[in-house]
């Protein structure tokens, strides 16, 4: 998976959801540093977390792998 994508396409729709990074790790579950290393691309992401996001930012997966 293009993590760089994926990292660009969360902090984007999680801005336009006008989420902090808290408020999205409290949703999905995971921890506010998760977050933040997914933001800056430095986290592996499991297909798990990828449905995580995409009903936290209520998106399809499409949306942030594209």
């Amino acid at each position: 998976m293009k993590t760089d994508i994926i990292a660009q396409n969360v902090f984007r729709l999680r801005k336009e959801k006008k989420l902090s990074q808290e408020a999205l790790a409290e949703i999905c579950n995971l921890s506010t540093r998760y977050i933040g290393n997914i933001e800056r691309n430095g986290a592996n992401i499991t297909i798990d977390t990828l449905e995580k996001l995409t009903i936290a930012l209520n998106c399809t997966v499409k949306d942030l792998i594209c």
